[in-house]
């Protein structure tokens, strides 16, 4: 065995590969199973799998293993990348199992609610910008809103963190719709909400003033936290059915167009504009 695989077994920590570099290092810190029962500092709500490192990551990966917990909502899902067809079962203990691997490099909690992702409920298009909720979504979003009324009354002193909607994808504007509303009717001030920016989509979006392209009439103040850019983007390769290197390499550049020296993360609080 070499010296990096022992010292990796030892402290559990994983080998990769900084592919850019062609180095092999250790992950930054031990991977960590959080006990869902530790309470959280920050809760991530997450639309699907892979959501909340692609916002959030940077910042994860920068405080010790525990703060953050990820819900993930529309955790029933149907799609990967590949064009060789899979049925929805097999993609989504896919989709799973990356999420758990995700979830112990970057050190948070996790929990799924199992609603169906946006393709399931009948919308092939999700992303277009003229879809807009209907019946085909009463049901979901009375379900998200009945949870994210528990996790406030769960965790009270919690911090909430919900993606824009940049991207217009629907399932992404139906959760943070729901979380600006019910959220402040639980009792959780607006300064303890924050919108986080989309990725990939805000990376690859040609217009990036936000929020007012998303929300309109918002007024949100932005904050800019450093991050390691090039740790994250390792990271988010346990995701290897959703997404693709040219992908994980905007989502890096983006953070690094941020500053922060080694790259960083904004999002947005209520605020004055």
């Amino acid at each position: 065995m070499s010296e990096a695989a022992a010292v990796a077994r030892a402290d559990r920590r994983t080998v990769v590969r900084l592919s850019q570099r062609d180095l092999v290092v250790l992950w930054p810190r031990a991977e960590a199973v959080i006990d869902p029962r530790t309470p959280p500092r920050r809760i991530f709500l997450s639309p699907h799998f892979d959501d909340a490192p692609l916002c959030a990551g940077g910042r994860m990966l920068a405080g010790p293993p525990g703060v953050w917990r990820t819900v993930v909502f529309f955790s029933r899902s149907a799609f990967w990348r590949f064009r060789v067809e899979r049925d929805e079962a097999f993609i989504a203990l896919l989709r799973l199992a990356e999420e758990r691997h995700a979830a112990r490099l970057f050190g948070y909690a996790l929990e799924t609610a199992g609603l169906a992702e946006a393709p399931l409920r009948g919308r092939p298009d999700p992303l277009n910008p003229a879809e807009k909720p209907d019946s085909r979504d009463r049901e979901v979003i009375e379900a998200v809103r009945r949870l994210l009324a528990s996790l406030a009354a769960r965790f009270p002193d919690a911090r909430f963190a919900v993606p824009m909607g940049i991207g217009h994808h629907i399932d992404h504007r139906i959760l943070r719709d729901a979380a600006l509303a019910v959220l402040p009717s639980c009792g959780v001030g607006r300064d303890r909400i924050e919108l986080c920016e989309d990725l990939p989509y805000a990376a690859t979006a040609r217009r990036r003033v936000w929020p007012p392209t998303v929300l309109p009439g918002a007024r949100l103040k932005p904050r800019v936290e450093a991050v390691r850019a090039d740790w994250k983007a390792e990271g988010l390769r346990a995701y290897f059915s959703q997404l693709h290197a040219e992908q994980i390499a905007a989502v890096e550049q983006y953070a690094r167009s941020l500053g922060g020296g080694f790259g960083a993360e904004r999002f947005w609080l209520a605020g004055s504009a």
